[in-house]
């Protein structure tokens, strides 16, 4: 892979340009952008050489989660079955999608559009808080996760963080399942400087505003939004009739009526479908310069309709295709299915091509790349200053063979299926080789974890901390000792830098390890102050063979869940995530000896929930399993209600000996117990020393 840093070329025996197709062209790359563009020229030592070379497509509008459930909705649902039942599905579906997941999905759904020529994607982002619709601690921590996924695939990035405040025209309450999409103004505003920061080490993204739709935001709302940023500005609109005859209803006019009427609609617009439009409506989106966002292989898998492609294509209208619900992610199948749709409807062939003897591939070709560049906010093709994203098709593909210019793309858009296309650069790096993108293995495996539900152990960023931490609490890695470089991690782990690089901040805070510039980061010579144990954490297991008795235990319960809100203890420990619950019985020689129950932190371990605790005391595979640096008792003695002394074998009021205790690892709580011993069954035994606290 070159570096995108440092000047080098690449010569292609056929490139499409900005005015047509050219032979022997150079093109020299420095710091990701185009340098130089020469045609006719021979290629020189140390180029690298491709045959047909084509800018990147820009897939103007995604939502990436979205990629997780593909296939999962084509189960018929009767008469009722529409855009308005997949929706119900694709709430609950986002319902449970935890941070790391949303990442891996990403990532898979970005390497998918990077292998089928999308090189720029405009991420229509709009799940932004917990499962609970709380802010996470970072308002952005979403955001980060589409950013990571970005990097670590290597596509372009243009996030478009969405606001969504009503569940439907006039100002209409949200409804429970819109929980983790709604925003205020003031906080909206909060959530986009996150993203700015989140974005901060990406190359050349870019930072827009997706008001959701009319439905979604208010008159008032939308006004005081445009002006947080200069980017880009997306929307849906009259994507479906329902909405439309909501929208008159409601004000009298339809969506793109209402929107020009209210709103000074220019070429920093995207207007997402726009299916159901009128001539008028039509006319204003072509003189406004807007960009139609044209989703077909989603439109047809929801039903929604058709856009009237012919007629705004002959005045002249701007558009560009996005992949939307990635159901699908196909670049060639979206420009295919925009013509195949207008052929279907119109009983013609060749629909879109602008004229006689021209070529329908190189128009919706060059239009989509056209107006999703600048629906995306960059500059489009192989131009001096712009990214260079190229995509280099297959000559040898059996589809391509004996064909010439706009006939390789006709091909490629309506005669080939996979394998098309054997190279993609972006920013001037190899991403795709061979048709396979460069880190395909790493990001499928996460993927699926992620769709098996592995994924809610912990985030990625969670899962790395956790094992560097236990490598330093348990001495493998002594003072002093360097912890691998970003770039060792990174291929550990197959993740971005971003994420190595959020870890080793969380540790260096917490004292565990010391960065220093241009040198790495290194074990702490002088350790987080750790207090000494004045009572010791016993293994109940090896406590009960050691006092000569036969040890037994049952698991009664186990469940995973939230926090309960009023619950202070359960809140710290969990935070917005969800914990491991289990109760389970102690016993000695066949009989009961203590009750517990127990609360683990998937956060703080995340390979807990991979575990069978059904033959195994959770506090002795936690002993065994987890390094921890401090522990909180207390200790008290309860009468046993009637539960408890029903489980334990006794009458209920008989005297009981509770230890609770919160054992943390570093700075995070990982575990919090309370264990109800028989009070004439078993004694606590303390060691201290003159300097113990």
């Amino acid at each position: 892979m070159s570096d995108s840093r440092s000047p080098y070329s690449f010569h292609a025996a056929h490139a499409l340009l900005a005015d047509g197709w050219a032979a022997d062209v150079r093109l020299q790359v420095q710091e990701g952008r185009i340098a130089a563009v020469t045609r006719g020229q021979a290629a020189q030592h140390g180029d690298t050489r491709v045959g047909i070379l084509v800018p990147g497509l820009p897939n103007l509008h995604s939502h990436a989660f979205q990629r997780g459930m593909a296939g999962l909705t084509e189960i018929g649902g009767g008469d009722g079955d529409s855009f308005w039942s997949w929706r119900e599905l694709m709430y609950r579906f986002l319902a449970h999608l935890r941070p790391d997941a949303v990442q891996a999905i990403a990532a898979q759904a970005y390497m998918d559009m990077l292998e089928s020529g999308f090189t720029r994607v405009g991420e229509f982002h709009y799940l932004h808080h917990d499962a609970d619709g709380r802010a996470y601690a970072n308002r952005a921590e979403m955001s980060v996760q589409i950013a990571a996924a970005a990097e670590q695939t290597g596509i372009g990035l243009t996030l478009l963080p969405v606001f969504y405040a009503h569940a439907d025209f006039g100002g209409a309450p949200p409804n429970p399942a819109q929980r983790r999409l709604i925003h205020d103004v003031e906080a909206f505003a909060q959530l986009l400087d996150g993203a700015r920061t989140a974005l901060a080490t990406l190359p050349d993204a870019v930072l827009g505003i997706a008001p959701h739709s009319l439905r979604a935001v208010t008159g008032e709302e939308l006004s005081a939004l445009l002006p947080l940023t200069n980017g880009p500005v997306h929307i849906h609109i009259a994507e479906q009739v329902r909405e439309v005859e909501a929208c008159l209803a409601w004000s009298g006019q339809r969506p793109l009526q209402w929107l020009y009427n209210h709103v000074p609609v220019d070429a920093r617009w995207c207007l997402v479908h726009a299916t159901h439009i009128t001539d008028d409506e039509r006319a204003q989106m072509v003189a406004s310069n807007a960009v139609a966002g044209l989703c077909p292989i989603t439109e047809a898998n929801l039903g929604d309709g058709l856009f009237p492609m012919q007629a705004f294509a002959r005045e002249g209208g701007r558009f560009g295709v996005g992949s939307d619900s990635n159901v699908l992610v196909d670049a060639a199948e979206e420009l295919r299915l925009l013509e195949y749709g207008q052929r279907l409807t119109l009983r013609g062939r060749n629909v879109l091509a602008p004229d006689a003897g021209r070529s329908t591939g190189r128009f919706l070709f060059e239009g989509a790349l056209q107006g999703g560049a600048q629906a995306l906010g960059v500059a489009a093709g192989l131009q001096v200053g712009a990214s260079a994203d190229m995509v280099e098709l297959d000559a040898a593909h059996p589809a391509l063979q004996a064909r010439h210019g706009d006939a390789w793309l006709d091909s490629w858009v309506f005669a080939a299926r996979n394998g098309a296309l054997r190279s993609v650069w972006r920013h001037g790096r190899q991403c795709v080789a061979e048709g396979r993108h460069l880190q395909r293995e790493a990001i499928t495996t996460a993927f699926a974890a992620a769709l098996r539900g592995a994924s809610k152990s912990a985030t990625l960023n969670q899962r790395i901390r956790s094992e560097l931490e236990s490598r330093i609490l348990s001495g493998e890695w002594a003072p002093g000792f360097r912890i691998p470089y970003e770039h060792e991690l990174m291929e550990q782990y197959g993740c971005s830098r971003m994420t190595v690089n959020k870890v080793l901040t969380a540790l260096a805070e917490s004292g565990m390890i010391e960065r220093r510039r241009r040198a790495g980061s290194f074990v702490a010579r002088q350790p987080p102050h750790l207090e000494q144990v004045a009572l010791e954490i016993p293994d109940i297991a090896m406590e009960v063979g050691s006092r000569g008795h036969q040890y037994g235990y049952r698991l009664l319960q186990r469940e995973l869940r939230l926090a309960e809100a009023a619950n202070a203890g359960e809140v710290e420990l969990a935070g917005s995530e969800q914990l491991l619950a289990m109760r389970c019985l102690h016993l000695a020689d066949g009989r009961p000896l203590a009750l517990e129950h127990r609360l683990i932190s998937p956060v703080g371990v995340p390979e807990v929930l991979e575990v069978d605790f059904s033959t195994t005391a959770p506090g002795s595979w936690l002993l065994q399993n987890v390094s921890w640096t401090r522990a909180q008792h207390r200790i008290s003695a309860w009468g046993a209600d009637a539960p408890t002394a029903k489980l334990l074998d006794v009458k209920p009021g008989t005297a009981c000996l509770v230890i609770e205790r919160l054992t943390w690892r570093g700075e995070q709580p990982i575990t919090r117990v309370r264990q109800m011993f028989l009070g004439d069954a078993w004694d606590l035994v303390a060691r201290f020393s003159p300097g113990a606290r």
